[in-house]
C-alpha cells in the first residue's frame, strides 16, 4: 500500500492483494468494499458468498431499474440478479 500511497510509508505493512473469492469465502469478513472503474463490480460481486455486505463505489449497482441502466451507462448490467439486494446512498 505504502508504494502507492507514499504518505503511508513505515506506518503500515499492509498490502494489496488480487481478488480471490475464495479466499473471501474462507475466511469470511464482516464488509467487502469495492472501488473499481465501472463495470468491473458487477462482474465480482455474484462470486461472493451470500449474504456478505458489500459497499461499492462505483455506479454499478446504483439504479434499480436494469433500462435506465443500460440507458445512462450504455451497458447492460451483468449482475442484475444481485441488484435486489444493494440499497443506494
Amino acid at each position: 500500500v505504502a508504494a502507492v500511497h507514499r504518505n503511508l510509508y513505515g506506518l503500515t505493512d499492509i498490502r494489496f492483494e488480487k481478488f480471490d473469492p475464495e479466499l473471501i469465502t474462507a475466511d469470511l469478513p464482516d464488509v467487502v468494499f469495492f472501488a473499481l472503474p465501472h463495470g468491473q463490480a458487477m462482474e465480482l460481486v455474484p462470486q461472493l458468498p451470500s449474504g456478505l455486505r458489500v459497499i461499492d463505489l462505483s455506479g454499478d449497482f446504483r439504479l434499480n431499474d436494469m433500462d435506465e441502466f443500460e440507458q445512462f451507462y450504455g451497458q447492460k448490467h451483468t449482475a442484475a440478479v444481485c441488484q435486489q439486494d444493494f440499497v443506494y446512498g
